[in-house]
């Protein structure tokens, strides 16, 4: 099956740009062209769980979030001083990753950093959608880019801040741009 008329309707994804489209019209544009079985795989890549399915891509993309994972259990622990191999998963590893993921955790910041390991994985999908942007694997690959595309545009520094100080026991911050009596 062709989706040609599906993948010409979807916006394109611009790094650091909130997508035009949301998930959910994703999805119901892709019900409209797609039989019950392609809808769930797409249904599934919108999840930041590994893929339990066992086709070619599933297997792909589980090796880069391995490796990325791994490579950020590594950098973590060193910076801890903890022992690291009980947070290790099975990879096969790819040298290319883990220097990408060292150079994310450079970052000047905790935001920088997640920003930085989106970037990889938006990277990685775009060269495992392929060249040809109508297949059904690179439709997957776009639903994958656009789940991250979200999480990214709802990462909040505020809302950041917030979180750590109560996991910290802290008060919360007061809000950016809120004078203090």
């Amino acid at each position: 099956m062709n989706h040609y008329f599906l993948v010409s309707s979807l916006p394109t994804l611009v790094p650091g740009e909130r997508p035009g489209i949301t998930r959910e019209e994703f999805l119901r544009r892709a019900a409209d062209q797609l039989g019950p079985d392609d809808l769930e795989l797409l249904r599934g890549r919108f999840t930041d769980a590994l893929p339990a399915a066992d086709d070619p891509l599933s297997r792909e993309w589980r090796a880069v979030e391995t490796t990325l994972r791994n490579a950020s259990a590594r950098q973590r622990a060193a910076r801890l001083g903890v022992e690291v191999r009980p947070h290790l998963r099975e990879s096969d590893g790819d040298a290319g990753l883990e220097a990408a993921v060292v150079a994310a955790f450079n970052a000047p910041d905790p935001l920088a950093r997640e920003i930085a390991l989106e970037t990889i994985r938006q990277t990685a999908l775009e060269r495992l959608a392929g060249f040809d942007p109508f297949t059904f694997r690179a439709l997957q690959c776009y639903a994958l880019r656009l789940h991250l595309a979200w999480r990214r545009a709802d990462l909040d520094a505020e809302r950041g801040r917030a979180n750590a100080a109560r996991l910290a026991g802290l008060p919360a911050p007061e809000p950016a741009g809120v004078p203090t009596p």
